[in-house]
């Protein structure tokens, strides 16, 4: 391997205790389940991860919703007080 000086591009396992005090790797057992889904007979990771972003879709389809609500929020204060900007 040729040294980048980019420490942050080296994969480092993630390594975690179970319940029983055994240290086990993350990285491999997520990818055990990856390649192996949907017939892995665990799938827990793989379901955490596809909820992963669910809060930032959840905004982004609730500020859409309320865009057009906005606007005609907008158009009636401009035509009430114009459109010059200084509020």
């Amino acid at each position: 391997m040729v040294k980048t000086d980019q420490p942050y591009r080296v994969v480092e396992a993630l390594k975690r205790r179970n319940e029983s005090n055994k240290v086990y790797d993350l990285t491999r057992v997520f990818v055990g389940e990856f390649i192996r889904h949907p017939f892995a007979p665990h799938d827990d990771l793989i379901d955490a991860t596809a909820r992963l972003f669910d809060p930032i879709l959840l905004r982004d389809a609730h500020q859409k919703q309320h865009r057009p609500a906005r606007r005609i929020m907008r158009a009636s204060f401009e035509i009430a007080y114009g459109s010059s900007g200084s509020y």
